[in-house]
């Protein structure tokens, strides 16, 4: 029991994590007011993912990758500070950011975990 309780914490405390560094990522890259490309914000937010995968592995990851995918879309999708979509091309940009986030998080998540297995064999 101590021990999934630990791992429960870990989730969490890796949730905390990645949401934190989700929005300084975001605050750091709007505050250059446009001297930005339209991918930047994205690939940048791919790094808590990354992150968290390493760290508290894939649960947490893939909440993260689900607050990175609101958060360009609230922040940098037109129109701002809103979920609505105006453009096709964000739609899609925004599905491919969603997908490429899920996957990057669980395939770093799985290559931890096997990496720590295969330490303590």
């Amino acid at each position: 029991m101590g021990q999934a309780l630990s791992r429960q914490s870990s989730v969490w405390a890796g949730i905390v994590i990645g949401a934190a560094l989700v929005v300084g990522i975001a605050a750091l890259v709007d505050a250059t007011e446009g001297d930005v490309n339209r991918a930047t914000p994205a690939l940048a937010l791919v790094v808590p993912v990354l992150i968290v995968a390493i760290v508290a592995g894939r649960v947490a990851a893939l909440t993260t990758a689900v607050v990175a995918a609101i958060t360009l879309n609230l922040v940098f999708v037109p129109p701002h500070w809103t979920l609505k979509i105006d453009s096709l091309d964000d739609a899609v940009a925004l599905a491919v950011f969603v997908v490429a986030a899920l996957v990057v998080g669980t395939l770093v998540a799985r290559e931890v975990q096997r990496h720590l297995a295969a330490e303590q064999r």
